[in-house]
């Protein structure tokens, strides 16, 4: 982060953090966001920053706490604005360029944030692979920005549950969404829907695509259509790898109570939001996944780092659902339309 970039923040969150006391100088509201923005990017303890900045832990803590709150307060209307049908045709277009995907409108996905077991929590936190999490729901645009985020559900929830639950899925099922109506792809063709595109996470619906299942025993048009929506879907698990690159409290365990934890996390999208807009070296392009010149996926550099690493990241288990005759109808329209009229050339080298 710049300078200019961290004044432009005091001047945005500065009424929110600033402290007066008649007892002692208060600590200036840029070292209180200095203090925080270096304990999300480097995951440094508490305690360590304590002893560096000459600061109570306690008041540490607070401080933490009070800054992660007035991001939120501040940004949140900055980056997360209510989409209109442009807008979102915007956003399929950019995915249609991007990654050859027609009419998608974002990638779904979710993460177990891996938190230390809050005091006479029970089971409430403890998930189906055997630690404390909260989840992270989280939709994102072809350009690596969240477009929508949901935090807080307990760990021991169905990942199913979660998504059933969420503002997200209720908004898209009675239609708030703003999202705009089915349009021809092919001349004298059927309409098709715009759709969101998950992982076996999330059940099928009829604007959610999700691959097919079992991969040995697909036919080769399924096998196909599974490799078209894999490429957007890589867009989400690369977002959730750069907020994991970039703030490096989410490198490991999160040792923090789980409403504070929320409030870090919402912090930290926040301010990936606002430096994804604004700085274009937040993510340098060998960070991120990319397509060589014959289809092929070149991982990004955010594979490497996390290889072999713990972090707070795990990824959700996959739904046992039933799907409705639409949404079985909709993938069918969907694997036909990438094998035939928008089939590449070298989708057959690489299922």
């Amino acid at each position: 982060m710049s300078p200019t970039q961290l004044e432009e923040l005091v001047q945005l969150i500065g009424g929110d953090i600033y402290k007066m006391t008649f007892l002692r100088e208060a600590i200036p509201v840029r070292q209180r966001l200095v203090l925080t923005l270096r304990f999300l990017a480097s995951g440094d303890s508490m305690s360590s920053l304590s002893t560096h900045y000459l600061i109570g832990c306690p008041t540490v803590c607070h401080i933490i706490h009070d800054v992660d709150c007035a991001i939120w307060k501040n940004l949140k209307n900055i980056v997360f604005k209510k989409l209109t049908i442009s807008d979102w045709k915007k956003i399929s277009k950019t995915f249609h360029h991007k990654t050859h995907c027609i009419h998608c409108l974002g990638a779904i996905d979710g993460k177990h944030v891996n938190i230390q077991c809050p005091p006479n929590a029970g089971s409430t936190y403890y998930n189906f692979k055997g630690f404390h999490s909260i989840i992270l729901l989280a939709v994102c645009n072809a350009d690596y920005e969240f477009t929508y985020i949901d935090v807080g559900s307990y760990g021991r929830r169905s990942d199913g549950g979660v998504f059933s639950d969420s503002l997200f899925a209720q908004c898209l099922a009675d239609g708030s969404l703003n999202i705009p109506p089915p349009e021809l792809v092919v001349e004298g063709g059927p309409r098709f829907p715009y759709c969101f595109v998950a992982d076996e996470a999330f059940p099928l619906l009829p604007n959610v695509l999700r691959p097919y299942p079992g991969k040995a025993n697909c036919s080769l048009a399924k096998k196909v259509f599974n490799y078209r929506v894999g490429w957007p879907r890589r867009r989400i698990e690369n977002t959730f790898g750069i907020l994991a690159s970039r703030w490096r409290i989410f490198r490991k365990p999160i040792l923090m109570d789980p409403l504070n934890v929320v409030k870090m996390i919402k912090a930290t999208v926040c301010l990936h939001n606002w430096l994804r807009m604004s700085d274009e070296d937040y993510v340098p392009p060998d960070l991120v996944d990319r397509e060589g010149e014959n289809g092929e996926m070149i991982p990004g550099t955010w594979r490497q780092e996390n290889r072999n690493q713990v972090t707070a990241f795990e990824n959700m288990l996959e739904t046992q659902q039933n799907p409705s005759r639409l949404a079985l109808h909709t993938r069918e329209m969907f694997c036909d339309l990438y094998n035939n009229e928008y089939a590449l050339p070298w989708q057959y080298d690489h299922i």
